[in-house]
């Protein structure tokens, strides 16, 4: 409905009557609005008014036409008087005046004459006014008061508030509130928008030609209101019926495109909708909210969320928005997935050829959900022609599933049974495994989740609070390197897992239908039969969760399992991990200063991937171990050439382990594939045309060498299939060259598609000589072809029947009937096309994954052989060695050094690293008690140790002048100082708990790092339980332990013990030149037999620049305590003897000399 002239303040004319005719009220009235469109003027009170610019009236015949007449003309001025405060124009009450002088040519009745004086000047007493009359003036005021805004009535000024209101109520009917509304409807609907006013301003002459018709004709509609009979509550109950109650009972309706998002949205509540309209992605509602935040873009305002009693969205007609280009789809996902959130993209099933010969024609595109994207599913967003950097990998991790067993309510045990499976999508690999662990430590759980740093956690089912507390922390620390997404599922009991897995399978043989098919998957149910029943339910979780993503195909590759503990690697917890930095420092919490950092000179996305396993999983099989060894060692002694070959073959290479995977999906573009398998016969045909470049002896370099040709003869005949030009394009309907039967539907199309294009260009050239327009010529508008160009000077020649689509200042664009049936024509054989393509290329990619296993072996050496000249890379640098292995327990390093100590020691020349001897074995020094002064290096000393035990069983070469190593199952460590405030532990509780995980787990063949175990405590109970605790690795579980302690008292198990040492990190004790009667300590770094009975942290407290004053008051507090604890022991006096002889000293030390002292202490001593 056009919006009322009352409020849009134009100076229209209004439309004439012509067959009703008007009686005196209704001319006064008309021409009272017709004046007044703009803002009523003020008139000024009769008292102040001046005779000059305000009309009277005069006396007349008391016959009842005149009297009504006037009484007419006073209560719109009355009314008048009142009004808004605004200025408004003079003048406007003399042109009533004249109106009512001026009587209806139809009318019978007399005119009011003019009156000679004021009114003020006689009295006036006019008659009452019918109801219905006085109705209608009270809603004419009504609507003057709504229209100008007015604050107070006039009728209610002077009058209390309740008492205005009360009034109010009275006079307002329903018909006046229906009317007013429907008036505010109309103005909201055509200027609630920014900028309405420009945009009707621009709108073309027809329509707004039009648009004045139609309020014009309103206009007449509502004078007919304005009747003195009954006839306008006809008309206001007609309007209210149309508006008001037809509001309030019906909603308002969705555009079609809107309604598919609620559809869409309804289905999938907790994924952001990136929707494909045209060349765009449009984001609806609350997802346009999120992105517009997230990505900083634009956003339209409009319904948020899917409810329709929502308030705040009934404001709006239609749902938010924002727009991306398809250009940046990929960029923009990224950054969303990224921040935690699940994305999906909603593509369009059906093009538009395929629409015009449909039945849906009038009804939206056909869209649905094609693809969803997390941290772990993230797989098809790279681009195989650009090398992927090692440092963008990592980003798509494992996506871990959890579960835990519920307790027996009556059981009092703190351990919990949990099983987890771990995917990562990006390379098939699954990972599962079962065990018991602390259901308030969670060490074993915690371990698993730093090994594998998963991008996303499934919890299955309920778990307990510890297990929760331990995950929501993972989420939200900033000290890893990873910040897993949390997503809860509902469990499965074991039975409903078992026929899921079972289903799952089923179906597979019956799609492929083939007995060699069904042996496999027979196979694979074998082997998932064997899994522990935690593992199972997880398993049956994730296929489930994975069917969304379209990547539950993934469980097809069972032999892709592995389990997680295996007994031919070494156990590192997660304790180990984060103390030794092997994957990030504890500075910042980067991977640069990390043993991973140091080793990694990967060449290959796939060999880095490879190489963090390798860290994270040392051998224990010490043949293995030498094997790695021996490779590297014998490349080390490669001519130059030969390495240079194996260099050049790995340099450029793409992320081929992912570009496999994404074929077995068949979610690989066709651009990526060409350079898979453009990749894959490179590195092929080095090896197999140079095989006499190398002279190997390695076991395993030889089996990388026969293995890397393999793949040369399959992806040589693939790519004979493949049209290398386009290709590159990334596109499938050029792909093939279409040299084989298979082709032949196809390319009898693009015959087809060849002759409609001849058809259109001929009938070109017959329309300009027809036309005789020689500049006609065809153009594309927004990507549409075939749109005839006509300049604006040649328009006049442009036939009737001709379709205009658009117009610029230089020209437009047409097309005709028979232009439009053959670029139909056109398109839907263009889509068909597509179509066959896109199926010829899915079974391109099935013939390509019949040779999975053999491209994923090629691949995966590839990846070895990488790893193995980043080791190579590592054994060139100076002063490493290769290490020697024994059977027995041994650790003897001659000069070792810290490798990432020492690393950044070579990059800066203020330092030199320190190197250190260490000779530990079963019989000798296998436990080694080491004090000295803080920041003497005690805790730098014995992670150098593990570090080396733990790139000698990688198969490195070891920071040292010589190494003899025993084969060590564990490292485990207990260093550093923190509390579990989630879960409200202290700082020795922590320190407590983690020893008795290493109580529990260590064995004589493990390597134990205890530092400060008690210190977190009082005095006197650290020291009894770091002495306990040493007693026990010592007697009972006998592996090799450095225990860093400042109590000197430990220093006695020495003598009470075999195989117990006691060192101290070497210092030198110096008067301090700015300090006089103080010492400055210099640290030395080296390891030295003997106790060091003072920890010198005065010394780190003047380092720390704690102010001199301080130092010296705790000084003195310090040799206080000194001297009391000495005459204690050596006097065996109890502590208040000794601490009253001291306080006496102190006080009396200018009356008794030192020897008198030493008399006291003998008589003492005798008592």
């Amino acid at each position: 409905m056009a919006s009322s002239p009352y409020f849009s303040g134009d100076n229209r004319t209004r439309k004439p009557f012509a067959k009703k005719k008007k009686s005196a009220q209704q001319t006064l009235v008309s021409a009272f609005f017709s004046k007044k469109k703009d803002a009523p003027p003020p008139i000024k009170s009769r008292s102040t008014s001046s005779e000059a610019t305000e009309p009277t009236l005069k006396e007349t015949s008391e016959t009842s036409t005149t009297t009504t007449k006037t009484t007419t003309t006073t209560t719109i001025e009355q009314q008048s008087t009142n009004g808004s405060k605004r200025p408004r124009k003079q003048s406007n009450e003399a042109e009533i005046s004249k109106k009512m002088r001026t009587e209806s040519p139809n009318s019978k009745e007399t005119s009011p004459q003019l009156p000679k004086e004021p009114l003020e000047n006689k009295p006036h007493a006019p008659k009452q006014l019918s109801k219905p009359t006085r109705q209608t003036l009270e809603l004419i005021s009504s609507q003057r008061q709504e229209k100008f805004a007015y604050k107070t009535p006039r009728s209610t000024l002077g009058q209390p508030q309740n008492q205005q209101q009360e009034q109010e109520q009275e006079h307002e009917s329903e018909e006046q509130i229906a009317f007013k509304k429907a008036r505010h409807d109309m103005f909201y609907a055509k200027l609630h928008k920014p900028g309405a006013i420009e945009v009707i301003k621009r709108k073309g002459a027809v329509e707004t030609t039009t648009q004045q018709d139609n309020e014009v004709a309103e206009d007449a509609d509502l004078d007919d209101t304005l009747d003195i009979d009954n006839s306008h509550k006809d008309y206001l109950s007609k309007f209210a019926n149309k508006s008001t109650n037809k509001k309030s009972t019906t909603k308002k309706k969705l555009t079609p495109m809107n309604q598919q998002y609620v559809d869409l949205k309804s289905q999938h509540k907790d994924i952001i909708l990136f929707i494909e309209i045209g060349y765009k992605y449009y984001l609806f509602g609350e997802d346009a909210q999120i992105a517009s935040k997230e990505l900083k873009i634009f956003f339209k305002a409009g319904k948020l969320t899917l409810d329709e009693n929502d308030p705040q969205d009934a404001k709006y007609p239609t749902y938010a928005y924002t727009t991306i280009l398809s250009t940046t789809i990929e960029r923009n996902i990224k950054r969303l997935v990224d921040k935690g959130y699940k994305v999906g993209i909603v593509k369009q099933i059906e093009t538009a050829a395929q629409k015009a010969y449909g039945k849906n024609k009038s009804a939206p595109f056909e869209r649905k959900l094609t693809q969803v994207y997390t941290k772990s599913t993230m797989v098809d967003f790279f681009d195989m022609s650009k090398p992927s950097a090692p440092s963008e990998d990592g980003k798509t991790g494992y996506l871990m599933a959890i579960t835990e067993a519920p307790n027996p309510p009556d059981s009092h045990s703190d351990n919990q049974h949990i099983g987890i499976v771990a995917v990562q999508a990006l390379t098939g690999e699954i990972i599962y495994d079962d065990f018991i662990d602390s259901s308030v430590m969670h060490s074993e759980l915690e371990t698993r989740l730093l090994h594998l740093q998963p991008s996303e956690i499934l919890v299955v089912g309920e778990v307990n609070k510890t297990t929760k507390k331990l995950l929501k922390q993972l989420a939200v620390s900033k000290s890893l390197s990873f910040e897993p997404r949390i997503e809860t599922v509902k469990q499965l009991d074991i039975n409903s897992s078992d026929d899921y897995i079972n289903g799952f399978y089923n179906k597979k043989a019956i799609e492929c239908n083939d007995d060699k098919v069904d042996d496999l998957l027979g196979q694979k149910l074998d082997l998932v039969d064997t899994f522990p029943g935690l593992v199972r339910i997880c398993l049956a979780a994730l296929m489930s969760y994975l069917k969304d993503f379209g990547l539950d195909v993934v469980f097809d590759l069972t032999h892709n399992f592995s389990p997680f503990n295996t007994k031919t690697h070494m156990h590192l917890n997660g304790n180990t991990i984060t103390s030794l930095e092997l994957f990030q420092n504890q500075t910042n919490f980067k991977v640069q200063g990390s043993l991973f950092h140091l080793l990694d000179y990967t060449r290959t996305p796939f060999g880095k991937r490879k190489l963090k396993q390798w860290i994270s999983k040392p051998l224990i099989d010490r043949k293995m171990i030498e094997n790695r060894i021996e490779a590297v060692n014998e490349l080390r002694n490669q001519n130059s050439a030969g390495v240079g070959i194996i260099i050049s073959s790995l340099n450029s290479l793409c992320d081929l382990e992912r570009c496999l995977i994404n074929i077995y999906y068949k979610r690989v573009s066709p651009r990526n594939l060409y350079y898979f398998l453009n990749n894959l016969r490179r590195v092929s045909d080095v090896f197999k045309t140079n095989p006499d470049s190398f002279d190997l002896t390695s076991e395993y370099l030889k089996n990388i060498f026969t293995t890397l040709p393999l793949a040369y003869d399959i992806v040589t005949e693939f790519l004979a299939e493949i049209d290398s030009d386009n290709a590159t394009k990334d596109q499938k309907t050029d792909f093939f060259i279409e040299n084989k039967p298979i082709y032949e539907d196809v390319s009898e199309k693009r015959v087809e598609l060849i002759m409609v294009k001849e058809r259109i260009a001929q009938y070109l050239e017959d329309e300009k000589k027809k036309l005789k327009i020689k500049s006609l010529k065809y153009i594309a508008v927004a990507g549409t072809p075939y749109y005839l160009n006509v300049a604006r000077s040649e328009a006049s020649k442009v036939p009737e029947n001709w379709q205009k689509y658009s117009q610029t200042s230089a020209a437009g664009r047409y097309r005709s009937p028979e232009l439009n049936d053959m670029v139909q024509e056109f398109n839907f054989l263009n889509d068909t096309i597509k179509m066959m393509s896109r199926t010829l290329f899915d079974q391109f990619l099935d013939r390509i994954n019949v040779h999975y296993s053999t491209f994923r072996n090629v691949i995966h050496a590839i990846g070895d052989l990488d790893c193995y000249v980043s080791l190579l890379s590592i054994a060139t640098l100076p002063h490493f060695v290769r290490p020697k292995f024994v059977d027995y327990a041994c650790c003897n390093i001659n000069q070792g050094r810290h490798p990432m100590v020492e690393y950044s020691a070579l990059n800066n020349d203020k330092y030199t690293y320190v190197a250190n001897n260490t000779k530990m074995t079963y019989d000798h020094d296998r436990a080694v008690i080491i004090t000295g002064p803080n920041m003497g290096g005690k805790s730098s000393y014995v992670r150098q140790v593990a570090l080396i035990c733990i790139m000698a069983q990688i198969g490195c070469y070891v920071p040292a002048d010589s190494a003899k190593l025993g084969i060590v199952d564990a490292v485990f460590t207990r260093m550093g100082a923190y509390d579990n405030m989630q879960a409200g532990e202290s700082t020795f509780q922590v320190e407590l708990k983690e020893c008795s995980d290493i109580l529990a787990s260590a064995t004589n063949r493990s390597l134990v790092l205890l530092d400060e175990i008690g210190r977190g405590t009082g005095t006197m109970d650290g020291v009894a339980i770091a002495h306990a605790v040493l007693e026990y690795f010592i007697n009972t579980v006998k592996c090799l332990t450095l225990f860093v302690t400042h109590y000197p008292s430990l220093a006695e198990l020495e003598e009470r013990y075999t195989g117990v040492s006691n060192y101290h990190m070497g210092f030198l004790e110096e008067p301090n030149p700015n300090v006089p009667g103080e010492s400055k300590i210099i640290f030395l770094y080296t390891l030295v037999r003997g106790v060091a009975h003072n920890s010198y942290g005065l010394n780190v407290a003047r380092l720390a620049e704690i102010p001199e004053s301080i130092i010296a008051s705790a000084k003195k507090m310090a040799d206080h305590l000194k001297e009391e604890v000495t005459l204690r022991q050596d006097l065996c006096l109890s502590t208040d003897m000794a601490r009253f002889i001291c306080e006496c000293k102190d006080t009396q030390k200018q009356k008794f000399s030192d020897d008198d002292w030493k008399v006291v202490y003998r008589l003492f001593s005798n008592v």
